[in-house]
């Protein structure tokens, strides 16, 4: 049967989510994304910043501004539309009020709902669940996941936050980075603290949390107690975020000074340098110390022994979904001495059990991407 005028053989999707938002992890699930879906679907892409995303060679693939009249065109033309990763539904956002948070809720509400109205096979892939706390946040959370034909999350904690809001359809995949993970690369275990030549860390201004005092103290704490256990090493330090809203910019001087005070050598990754950049440079590293989420994920990739600064639940999550212990864990009201305690670990990504989650992934991405 030959497709109707202006159809497209393998379909039209529109992706969503907080992308061109100048975040690496963001590029990172996009980019894994890309990867999965077939390259006979045409893609529209939603961004905040059209030219700050990024989709390789990628044929097939439209980028816009995310405004009103950008995403009714693109979901009225479109077969599928899907949320691409992150943290999708929580309410906890330091110092912001309960107006900024409905409104911001009504509008993702509306990214679910519209489609499914419209008859579009709407998906969340390889998102994450926090806390809901609200009655508002709760009622559009419920009505914005039952859209989903497919709704598959990335840690244990998501899934039975998700099953007990109701949503049994929610299944248990990993991040959509990881469907970057490279070939070939063998589990080197971890190198006697005199032998580790490079490090990484990847930096974010804690001050908003409210877990430490002083947000410069912290990073020229750990800085000191990263040169002292570590003689020999140099520092690559990653700067994942850079954007009017958040950056991770000034803490990585700060980290930058106190390693050069402690008479260690570094140099600052930005995002800017691209994801693929990003990766070589990760991938050649002894250990990597994770404050950004997606800089775990993607140290994981490579096989690289890290240690976990926990600035939020989703980096706990992480540490608890892969079972790597509390031993890597950097006490943020303690820098110096955990470090000298901690011990890095890897995650397994040739175990039984997470090649089940990726599969589980990848055939949630192929029924998102696939018509009836």
């Amino acid at each position: 049967m030959s497709e109707p005028t202006g159809a497209v053989a393998g379909g039209r999707a529109v992706l969503f989510g907080y992308l061109g938002g100048e975040n690496l992890g963001d590029d990172a699930m996009l980019a894994g994304l890309l990867s999965l879906v077939r390259p006979e679907v045409q893609v529209t892409i939603l961004a905040r910043d059209p030219s700050a995303v990024d989709v390789g060679s990628r044929a097939g693939v439209s980028v816009v501004k995310a405004s009103l009249p950008n995403a009714l065109r693109a979901i009225l033309a479109s077969d599928f539309v899907a949320r691409v990763g992150g943290t999708s539904f929580h309410d906890e956002y330091e110092g912001v009020s309960h107006r900024t948070i409905f409104l911001r809720y009504l509008k993702l509400c509306g990214l679910y709902a519209a489609p499914r109205l419209l008859g579009k096979k709407v998906s969340a892939i390889g998102i994450g669940a926090g806390r809901i706390t609200t009655w508002y946040t709760r009622l559009l959370s419920k009505i914005a996941m039952s859209c989903c034909a497919v709704l598959v999350v990335r840690d244990e904690q998501s899934l039975r936050l998700l099953r007990a809001a109701g949503h049994a359809q929610a299944v248990l995949g990993v991040d959509l980075a990881y469907a970057l993970r490279p070939g070939g690369r063998q589990r080197p275990g971890l190198a006697p603290d005199s032998e580790v030549g490079r490090i990484g860390v990847s930096t974010i201004d804690l001050s908003p949390y409210g877990l430490v005092a002083d947000n410069g103290a912290f990073w020229r704490e750990l800085g000191v107690a990263l040169a002292g256990r570590y003689p020999a090493a140099e520092f690559s330090i990653y700067a994942f975020k850079d954007n009017e809203k958040e950056s991770d910019l000034e803490s990585s001087d700060i980290l930058a000074g106190s390693l050069g005070a402690a008479g260690a050598g570094s140099r600052i990754v930005k995002r800017s340098i691209g994801l693929a950049a990003l990766m070589e440079d990760m991938s050649r590293c002894d250990i990597v110390v994770a404050s950004r989420y997606h800089s775990a994920i993607l140290a994981s990739l490579h096989n690289v022994p890290m240690m976990i600064i926990p600035y939020n639940e989703k980096l706990q999550h992480f540490v608890d979904d892969h079972g790597l212990g509390r031993n890597c864990i950097i006490d943020m009201a303690h820098p110096n001495e955990s470090v000298r305690r901690a011990t890095p670990a890897d995650v397994d990504l040739d175990s039984d059990e997470f090649a089940a989650r990726y599969g589980r992934m990848r055939a949630a991405v192929t029924q998102a991407f696939e018509r009836p």
